[in-house]
């Protein structure tokens, strides 16, 4: 893997992610009032808040500026699930409005980098200016990813599983202010600096990343701890490092630092979870229902989970065109097929397992919180782990494929993404002009502009991942 791979790769990944962030209108992400008023008030110092049940059983009271509330109000209250507490407040004559958010309780450090904007900018521009912030997080942590990749894929194929790893939720949530587009980075991060902790282990770049990501990944959400775990305990039972490498790697002082950079990160982040009860969610007035009801629920929300993991944006209940999930499933399960086909029976079970525990977890929490919590589950929710299933699939094509389907694979895969990406990001700028909410004057670029650079974002993502017919096999 070149570094012009990694800047093509990172380039393109950045346009994509610019016309995400203009494609959706102002505070028309998921949730995102709730992430805005969190940003603003703690980046005027209000880290700590008492957890009440402010709005839907859960969140917290913030002082938020006048001028995002205002901003906001439009797109809030056009929501059905939200109240004057979330979207008017009490205003002050110091110019904040004390105001209920769901996202309340939620771990303050993200939000400290992202609201920052928030202290020069006003209304609309300092949301832009948020999610700039929020953008350049989660690009930062996928290069750093990519570059510990370029420490151990042999081959073009475990790049272009990165590219499939990014999927159009994926972008889309690294663009709008939320923590969840830096979670999945995080973990998308964490997988590749973890391979290659157990294949190159004398590289202290895998070190770095590994545990930078890691620290990521447990702190900006609450789930970010289950994930870290399932994916080292992945990786470990896939690569199966000897003997030797456990006391060699673990006789080193830098992974002992490591360790305990992430260790502390974990703690803090366990502390403010339980001290915060980060993990009580809204409730939506779902009736009670008994564990047979619960479990028919639970099996008919499976196949949305998986949708909503590759497009379901503004909000999740918002589904894609058709094309979009076709064209991806398409490359996704081309690239897993042909990994299942190369792999070691062991890593078959691995792999096999790590998405049936996913889906597992996902589905007991889903039965278990039901008649407090309704449906409140996403299948985003799963993507900071599910994100490295392509990577242990594509990390043992290093062998002998057929050239016929080596070359399709090459040319289709890429192009489907390609595909996949532009026309959700068109679609989902399209659909919002019959929104009542949305005002076209104030935020939407023409949609031929947003398909052109769309397009070019692609064209660099493309290049950068592309496994092209007779070098699939480029020097690390």
């Amino acid at each position: 893997m070149s570094r012009l791979q990694v800047v093509l790769i990172a380039a393109g990944v950045a346009i994509l992610q610019l016309v995400w962030l203009f494609a959706i209108a102002p505070f028309r992400g998921i949730d995102e009032f709730d992430h805005s008023y969190r940003a603003a008030a703690v980046a005027h110092g209000q880290w700590h808040v008492q957890p009440t049940a402010a709005t839907r059983g859960t969140g917290a009271w913030l002082r938020v500026p006048q001028d995002i509330v205002t901003a906001a109000s439009a797109q809030c209250r056009a929501l059905p699930y939200t109240v004057a507490a979330d979207c008017v407040g009490t205003p002050s004559s110091d110019g904040m409005v004390r105001i209920a958010s769901g996202a309340g309780r939620y771990n303050p450090v993200f939000y400290a980098l992202a609201g920052l904007p928030s202290l020069i900018l006003k209304g609309d521009a300092a949301l832009y200016g948020m999610r700039v912030v929020s953008a350049t997080l989660a690009l930062l942590v996928l290069v750093a990813g990519l570059l510990s990749m370029r420490t151990w894929a042999s081959s073009r194929w475990p790049v272009l599983a990165f590219g499939v790893a990014l999927s159009p939720v994926l972008l889309y949530s690294t663009a709008v202010l939320a923590p969840n587009g830096v979670e999945m980075a995080a973990g998308l991060a964490a997988w590749t600096s973890l391979i290659g902790v157990i294949r190159t282990p004398n590289r202290p770049l895998n070190t770095v990343v590994a545990a930078l990501s890691a620290s990521v990944l447990v702190t900006v959400r609450s789930l970010g701890p289950l994930w870290l775990v399932m994916i080292v305990l992945a990786v470990v039972l896939a690569e199966m490092p000897a003997r030797q490498w456990w006391m060699s790697y673990f006789g080193r002082r830098t992974t002992w630092i490591a360790a305990g950079l992430v260790a502390l990160a974990s703690v803090a982040s366990l502390w403010w979870i339980l001290s915060m009860r980060a993990l009580t969610v809204g409730a939506d007035g779902s009736p009670d229902a008994n564990s047979l009801d619960r479990l028919k629920i639970v099996g008919g929300q499976i196949p949305l989970w998986l949708l909503q993991s590759v497009a379901a944006f503004p909000l999740r209940n918002e589904a894609s065109a058709p094309t979009v999930y076709l064209v991806y499933f398409f490359a996704l399960l081309t690239v897993l097929g042909l990994g299942v086909s190369q792999m070691p029976i062991r890593v078959r079970v691995v792999t096999i397992g790590a998405i049936a525990t996913a889906i597992i977890i996902a589905g007991g929490i889903t039965f278990a919180t039901y008649n407090d919590y309704g449906g409140a589950w996403q299948g985003r929710y799963l993507l900071p782990f599910l994100v490295g299933i392509p990577l242990l699939a594509a990390a043992h094509l290093d062998g002998d494929i057929p050239e016929v389907i080596r070359n399709l694979a090459s040319m289709l895969v890429p192009a489907a993404l390609a595909i996949a990406q532009v026309a959700a990001v068109v679609l989902a700028a399209h659909r919002q002009l019959a929104h009542d909410a949305v005002d076209p004057a104030r935020w939407i670029p023409p949609l031929p502009v947003i398909g052109i650079v769309a397009a070019f974002g692609c064209a660099a993502l493309v290049a950068g991942t592309a496994p092209w017919p007779r070098s699939d096999r480029t020097a690390a």
